[in-house]
């Protein structure tokens, strides 16, 4: 098992851990498996830790993000289709082409906020594998 983790990136002004090297604007974010700690890294460093080339880095950052893609669209497709489905009935009930629903409509704006809310959290957990 490889001892560090590539958990993200971030854009702050850090200094390396792994060299000690000040000011990297641009740091790779690892989980350390032998102390359980966080460190950040820059561009040279995390090549050298891990062991591989920024490419096999920039592979496995690109399928971390299409697995979150997939779990999240897992428990978001099923939210949305019971939404439309209910902003569909309404419709036709109401003999409305289009429009919105009313507030009494509880259970479609609660699907609508959870929907809302896995998918920020799926964009903020893709945004720090982007690089």
């Amino acid at each position: 098992m490889k001892r560090y983790e590539l958990q993200g990136t971030e854009n702050a002004d850090y200094i390396c851990d792994f060299c000690g090297k000040k000011h990297i604007s641009k740091c790779f974010v690892v989980l350390d498996r032998e102390t359980g700690e966080v460190k950040r890294f820059g561009s040279s460093c995390i090549v050298k830790a891990l062991g591989v080339s920024m490419k096999e880095i920039k592979a496995d950052a690109a399928r971390q993000i299409e697995e979150i893609r997939h779990e999240y669209y897992e428990k978001i497709y099923p939210i949305s289709s019971e939404a439309n489905a209910i902003m569909a009935a309404y419709r036709k009930e109401h003999d409305y082409p289009i429009g919105f629903l009313p507030e009494s409509e509880e259970r479609y704006w609660e699907l609508t906020k959870e929907e809302s809310r896995l998918t920020r959290e799926m964009n903020d957990k893709i945004y720090k594998l982007q690089f």
